[in-house]
């Protein structure tokens, strides 16, 4: 059963409570292909960040047998094959629009969508895990652009949100979330009967006609 982790950024590392959510999250799982978020340029960028979190996971009492990072050094054939065999995918963020340029250039999209294990979207990757993917300013992009992502969560995302926000797009008030750095939205689809479930925790609101409104954290998984 797949599960969603979805975050901003964390500039000074996992505080205790988000190490202690990546370890449930990846339980037992062994091995984690990083998704670049820009395939065929700065390779070097690529790689710098695929050590920086692989690290920031190890300091918080996360590590994997296997890594690899699937970008344009693969083939499509490769980078699909690499997507669907890891049991945690890392999302990575970037400029969103690219990405999922990217991402269906290399045929990923169904790949991504099939996937049972634990996909972790930082920034535009967690944008681009949504129904409707709605870029803002406040995200890091020029101006508002809408088009429709993977369709794993059935809500919007705003990363790295502060109140009040870039939300003029209505697209945004239909079951969006701002999420801040450090904060972490945890979903999983409804299965076998049980319904879904969505987790908090750390700064996040919920976009609403009135306004971003504060969620309180929860800790279910």
């Amino acid at each position: 059963m797949a599960l969603y982790l979805l975050t901003s950024m964390f500039p000074k590392g996992l505080d205790d409570g988000v190490a202690r959510i990546f370890r449930q999250a990846v339980g037992g799982r062994r091995s984690l292909a990083f998704v670049a978020s820009d395939f065929d340029q700065d390779h070097a960028r690529t790689d710098r960040y695929f050590h920086l979190f692989l690290q920031m996971l190890k300091d918080g009492g996360v590590t994997f047998a296997q890594t690899q990072v699937v970008d344009g050094r693969m083939t499509p054939e490769a980078a699909q094959e690499a997507v669907r065999t890891a049991e945690v995918l890392w999302l990575s963020g970037g400029d969103t629009p690219a990405e999922w340029a990217d991402w269906q250039r290399y045929g990923l999209p169904p790949v991504l969508r099939a996937h049972d294990g634990l996909l972790i979207g930082m920034s535009a990757g967690a944008m681009n895990l949504a129904k409707t993917v709605v870029c803002t300013p406040q995200s890091g992009h020029r101006q508002f652009c809408t088009y429709p992502g993977l369709g794993c969560v059935p809500f919007t995302l705003v990363p790295h949100f502060e109140p009040p926000g870039d939300l003029a797009h209505p697209a945004l008030a239909q079951g969006g979330y701002g999420l801040g750095d450090d904060g972490i939205i945890l979903y999983q689809p409804a299965s076998g009967g049980q319904g879904s479930r969505t987790g908090f925790y750390g700064p996040v609101w919920q976009l609403t006609p009135q306004g971003p409104r504060p969620v309180p954290a929860t800790m279910g998984l």
